[in-house]
C-alpha cells in the first residue's frame, strides 16, 4: 500500500510520489504561465486606458481649440458686417443728401429763384 489517506492529509511512500511529482509540476507550471499570462493582460489594459484617456483629453483640446477659433471667425466677420453696414449707410445718405441738393438747385434755376 503505497497511499493512505488521513483525515487532512495524503501520506504516500517514495515510489507513489514520484510518480505524481512530473504531474505536479507540470501543472503548476500551467498555472503559473496563466497567471503571468492574465496579470501583463490586465497591465496591458491599464495602459491602454491611460492611452485611451490621453487621446480623448488631447482630441478634447484640440477640438476646443478649433470652435475657439472658429467663434472669432465669426465674430470678425459679424464686426466686417457691421462695419460694412454703417459705411454703405453713411455712403447712402450723401449719396442721398447729393441728389436732395442737386434736386433743390435745379427747381430753384427752374423757378428763378
Amino acid at each position: 500500500m503505497e497511499i493512505q489517506m488521513g483525515r487532512t492529509k495524503i501520506f504516500m511512500r517514495r515510489p507513489a510520489f514520484e510518480k505524481i511529482e512530473p504531474r505536479r509540476n507540470k501543472l503548476l507550471e500551467i498555472c503559473t504561465v496563466k497567471l503571468q499570462s492574465f496579470a501583463r493582460m490586465c497591465l496591458a489594459r491599464i495602459h491602454l486606458l491611460d492611452i485611451y484617456w490621453a487621446t480623448l483629453t488631447l482630441q478634447r483640446i484640440v477640438r476646443m481649440h478649433q470652435a475657439i477659433q472658429f467663434v472669432k471667425e465669426i465674430k470678425r466677420h459679424v464686426k466686417a458686417a457691421t462695419i460694412q453696414k454703417y459705411l454703405r449707410s453713411f455712403f447712402a445718405e450723401r449719396r442721398y443728401s447729393a441728389a436732395i441738393l442737386i434736386a433743390q438747385f435745379c427747381q430753384k434755376s427752374y423757378r428763378g429763384v
